[in-house]
């Protein structure tokens, strides 16, 4: 009787614990599904951004060309 209640015990302990595990995987899942679209987004502003500092770069030689 008392190893069946410790086992049982044993049992529902373990049962919550992978619950647990479980409901963190998934947590860490959505935590790294925001990531990367964080990281995308960011990689698409610093694309832009280079795209046009090399615009407004070859403008501003453009510019200094015609001043000499």
């Amino acid at each position: 009787m008392v190893l069946d209640a410790f086992a049982s015990y044993l049992g529902e302990l373990l049962a919550e614990t992978m619950k647990e595990e479980d409901r963190m995987v998934l947590g860490v899942s959505e935590e790294i599904r925001k990531l990367n679209g964080t990281l995308s987004s960011l990689k698409k502003f610093l694309y832009n951004a280079e795209k046009k500092l090399i615009a407004s770069n070859w403008i501003f030689t453009g510019l200094d060309q015609e001043t000499e």
